[in-house]
């Protein structure tokens, strides 16, 4: 007999196995079996993180539903918290769970949560999006399972990073196609989401307007890129006060009359950027609809919003990993999570 380490992840004492699987060869050679860990057999951690997960999906389907019908920074904030506390419990689920239909089972039901009070966004699209999410879920799900039965040294992160990349790609899928479809119902991108859109994006426009905000007017937003620029030219600090703001008014008014034969939209006297950019956007997106790639348009908005979620869950992602890591190392201070070793039957075949 030879030990191999493994985890025993239970509330009680490892349960024996009667047999493993073989492999023959057809010289001298051994059989080991894969190094598979044991765990409590009743439904207590079912149950715990069925509760739990369920939960959590249905305070952030309340939240997310919240933030749709009226989108701010601080709803945004919100249900991203939610969802690094979902994302938290989730990153332990194979671990303590490792029966595939109970795991099946806490998938479903949280996820089902997740959309319970999302009623007016409801469509092919958002549905679509759930059985992807949950398909990649349980793709993350057998393969961390795999990988603790199979691997001979627990490798806590490493398994929890691959579980997690496999499952926020499902869930950056699922957020993609929510929005997509809620844009296809609505038939145009709402202000108020545009209008996060853009605040979300202000330190991106103070670096060519200083004093940028959302409802920041053309002309002023004009007039102050252009004092930034000016700021940086010798020959004009030579102008008087009154030189420089008749230069200035004049580089607004251009601007003004450029960007209206440019855009081939007329700037109204209460334009904001805000306004004006989310009026072009919806007409040129409603342009681009009505054409013959109609879907395809709405096809590449599905992608390019999927990228943008994924490329913003990469460092979600590593926040969640050390702060699962703290866990982890807490539950096996207070051996909630115990790591022994099992002793596996080892054969040998012998040629006479």
């Amino acid at each position: 007999m030879s030990p191999i380490k493994n985890s025993i992840l239970s509330g009680g004492e490892p349960i024996p196995r009667s047999g493993t699987p073989e492999k023959s060869f057809s010289r001298e050679s051994e059989s080991l079996s894969a190094a598979s860990a044991e765990v409590d057999a009743s439904p207590k951690y079912f149950a715990i993180f069925l509760v739990l997960l369920t939960g959590v999906a249905l305070w952030w389907s309340a939240q997310a539903a919240a933030f749709s019908a009226e989108p701010t920074v601080s709803g945004l904030v919100k249900a991203l918290a939610i969802t690094s506390l979902f994302t938290g419990i989730a990153a332990f689920l194979p671990w303590f769970v490792r029966g595939e239909i109970y795991g099946m089972l806490v998938m479903l039901i949280s996820g089902i949560g997740a959309i319970a009070f999302m009623s007016a966004s409801y469509s092919g699209w958002l549905f679509f999006g759930f059985v992807l999410m949950v398909i990649f879920w349980y793709m993350a799900f057998n393969r961390a399972h795999r990988a603790i039965h199979e691997q001979s040294t627990i490798r806590f992160f490493s398994t929890t990073s691959s579980y997690l990349k496999t499952f926020l790609t499902g869930f950056a899928l699922f957020l993609a196609l929510l929005y997509v479809g809620a844009y296809v119902k609505a038939g145009n991108i709402s202000l108020p989401v545009y209008r996060v859109a853009v605040q979300a994006s202000t330190p991106i426009f103070e670096g060519f307007i200083p004093d940028f905000h959302p409802d920041i007017s053309i002309e002023h937003a004009i007039e102050s890129g252009a004092i930034k620029s000016l700021e940086k030219v010798d020959e004009f600090q030579l102008f008087s006060e009154s030189e420089q703001q008749a230069a200035i008014s004049q580089i607004v008014h251009e601007g003004r009359l450029k960007i209206a034969e440019a855009t081939k939209s007329p700037i109204l006297q209460d334009d904001t950027v805000t306004t004006y950019s989310h009026r072009l956007v919806n007409d040129y997106l409603s342009k681009l609809r009505e054409g013959e790639f109609g879907f395809a348009l709405t096809l590449m908005m599905a992608i390019v919003l999927f990228l943008l979620v994924r490329a913003g869950l990469f460092f979600f992602r590593w926040l969640i990993l050390v702060v699962a890591q703290i866990v982890y190392s807490l539950l096996l201070a207070t051996q909630v999570i115990t790591i022994e070793n099992e002793q596996r039957r080892k054969e040998i075949i012998i040629l006479k």
